[in-house]
């Protein structure tokens, strides 16, 4: 296997730098640490094992348009003629069993939470801009992938090791049992 060398985007300031300039240096950082932590894995088990004991999570059969160059489904608005935007290469349609986790039942919590204040998002356009999207039909949310597709990257689902929770390359985390 070849070294792989992976990095944030080089900045190119065409201006009088500022404090936003370093945002995403200290998002990737936060992140990478986070990962790094041993506590990381064990936490996710835990959290998996919470939302499943309350019923918040289901497999479902998923259909979608996937670019294999970036890891990731698009929706047909997405994209141009059924190329990747970004790589202009056609999409493949592929289809998998996942976990979901119910956000659709949270929708009405999480909206009572951003109004009165206990659940504060910044700035005030994200925070209208989530408003604005809970009113409309709130789909349930996919955290798992098919361990064979994941490549070795992620954690194991508990009692599924079929799946895994992919994590981004870059990560130094080992996939290791529940």
């Amino acid at each position: 296997m070849t070294d792989l060398y992976i990095t944030t985007s080089i900045p190119y300031v065409n201006g009088a730098p500022h404090l936003g300039h370093a945002l995403e240096f200290v998002h990737v950082d936060a992140f990478l640490h986070t990962a790094r932590d041993p506590r990381h894995a064990p936490g996710v088990r835990a959290l998996w094992r919470a939302c499943r004991a309350a019923g918040d999570l289901y497999t479902k059969d998923y259909t979608g348009w996937y670019c294999p160059g970036c890891e990731q489904f698009f929706t047909p608005d997405e994209l141009d003629d059924g190329v990747c935007t970004e790589h202009r290469a056609p999409v493949v349609e592929v289809t998998e069993t996942n976990w979901f986790f119910r956000l659709s039942r949270y929708r009405d919590r999480i909206a009572a939470l951003i109004i009165d204040g206990r659940l504060a998002i910044t700035p005030v356009e994200r925070r209208n801009e989530m408003l604005g999207f809970l009113p409309a039909d709130v789909a349930d949310v996919s955290v798992s992938r098919p361990a064979a597709r994941a490549h070795g990257w992620g954690i194991p689902v508990p009692d599924d090791p079929g799946q895994a929770f992919p994590r981004p390359p870059g990560s130094s985390c080992t996939t290791t049992s529940p």
